[in-house]
């Protein structure tokens, strides 16, 4: 499974578990990963570093909800596999 696949499923089962789109949609999905220990294995089973994973894993976040990048957010304890992450708005 690559980035892309993995970011997509992550996405469809957070949304099935009743997940919110919002503009923290990234950190919200990571926290998620984080808190699901087969994900978090297919997390670290991907092939990268995650200074490559991550970032994919953002563009795949925005280009799947169509979003415009808004500010970057700096993340403390919230979640231990981000340091930072872009906030989304929707286009238009």
């Amino acid at each position: 499974m690559n980035i892309k696949e993995f970011t997509e499923s992550v996405i469809a089962v957070y949304l099935e578990r009743g997940g919110e789109v919002n503009p923290d949609i990234t950190l919200r999905l990571f926290q998620f990963i984080e808190n699901d220990k087969e994900l978090l294995s297919e997390y670290h089973a991907l092939k990268g570093h995650y200074k490559e994973v991550n970032p994919r894993m953002g563009q795949t976040i925005r280009a799947y909800f169509d979003f415009r990048n808004d500010k970057k957010i700096t993340v403390g304890s919230e979640c231990g596999l981000l340091t930072s992450y872009t906030r989304f708005h929707k286009k238009g």
